[in-house]
């Protein structure tokens, strides 16, 4: 769980604080790896608020975190896992290079 160490140092003289959090984060939670380290950032950063209020955000943050789960996957899915990235380069890179070399190579642009 990539939220383990960030636990240890925010509820280090806080051990039910800690349970408290280690439960919160053990349900379901799917998205794009390559999107994951942005809600893992803003999940830390809710968990650091959480510990300064007395443990009173816990639903809030359950609620972001599982809110940021779906559109994460779908944009990071749509570029990283289906190729819309590749497309999106080369689309690019053929504008970028309108030359007689690309238009010997690609004459229906």
């Amino acid at each position: 769980m990539s939220l383990t160490p960030i636990f240890k140092k925010i509820y280090k003289d806080d051990p039910q604080g800690m349970r408290d959090a280690l439960v919160r984060h053990m349900q379901f939670y799917n998205t794009c790896p390559q999107f994951e380290a942005i809600v893992v950032g803003i999940v830390a950063a809710l968990e650091v608020k959480n510990a300064e209020s007395g443990n009173t955000m816990g639903p809030t943050i359950e609620a972001v975190k599982t809110s940021l789960m779906g559109p994460t996957g779908v944009i990071g899915d749509a570029f990283f896992q289906t190729g819309g990235f590749r497309r999106q380069y080369w689309g690019f890179y053929v504008y970028r290079r309108q030359s007689i070399w690309s238009a010997s190579l690609f004459p229906d642009l």
